[in-house]
């Protein structure tokens, strides 16, 4: 407990909480009042102490009247709470039984009007059994043309999908024959490269045979019928396979 400059202790007020734990907390300041009024009969207090005892008893008792008006006042409004609950629930009954008999109402008019729906389709249904079937014969006849023209549309897709792998069958061949061309192609220049090769060589021995027609010729005057020949051979030489192949067979 804190005191005073004075010397005289000091009560310090806490702020009061409403629930269980508000009596307590009262008791202990009730608890410090009394404490100190002990401390001042024991110890022979002087007249102006045992004064502010009593008026910290007197602090005291008003305290706890001030908690019995607050708890009073907290009775009084749980009481109003629970009148304006107490109201708003027997409007929601009421607001309940209006709509069940809406409801109800309803029901029986939905049902009245099954049963008129029911009446009226049932003369429908006899007034018009001429004109229904009719109409079912019609339906029936577009069924079968409808089924024949789905028969006839179901074959021009199955002749579709052929012709489309004929025509990736004839994309392939295409695709064989360029690759076959270019192959032959290919072999051609090889040809007329090796035909070209060869007229060279060709020319090169006609060269080195009139070299040795002229020594010889020089030396022994003799064979000039055997290479006179020679000079026409590579004017008539054709650079193509067939002509190469000739030539050959010429030697």
């Amino acid at each position: 407990m804190s005191v005073t400059k004075s010397g005289q202790p000091k009560i310090t007020l806490r702020p009061l909480r409403l629930g269980k734990d508000s009596k307590s907390q009262d008791e202990v300041v009730v608890d410090d009042a009394a404490g100190a009024a002990g401390a001042a009969d024991g110890d022979g207090i002087t007249g102006g102490e045992a004064a502010y005892g009593g008026e910290a008893e007197d602090e005291c008792a008003e305290l706890d009247r001030l908690r019995r008006f607050c708890i009073a006042y907290e009775y009084v409004q749980a009481e109003k709470i629970r009148d304006s609950a107490v109201d708003d629930v027997e409007q929601v009954k009421a607001k309940i039984a209006e709509i069940d008999e809406n409801t109800e109402r309803t029901r029986l008019k939905i049902l009245e009007m099954e049963k008129q729906v029911s009446n009226l389709t049932a003369e429908k249904e006899a007034s018009m059994a001429g004109e229904v079937k009719i109409l079912s014969d019609k339906v029936d006849k577009l069924s079968q043309g409808l089924v024949l023209e789905v028969s006839v549309l179901n074959n021009k897709d199955d002749n579709l999908r052929s012709e489309k792998g004929n025509a990736k069958k004839i994309v392939r061949n295409i695709e064989d024959l360029k690759q076959s061309i270019e192959e032959k192609a290919s072999a051609v220049r090889r040809s007329e490269e090796g035909a070209a090769d060869l007229k060279k060589r060709v020319e090169e021995i006609s060269k080195s045979l009139g070299e040795y027609e002229k020594d010889y010729q020089e030396d022994h005057g003799l064979g000039r019928d055997l290479f006179v020949d020679l000079p026409g051979v590579t004017e008539r030489f054709d650079p193509t396979q067939q002509g190469v192949q000739s030539l050959l067979c010429e030697f």
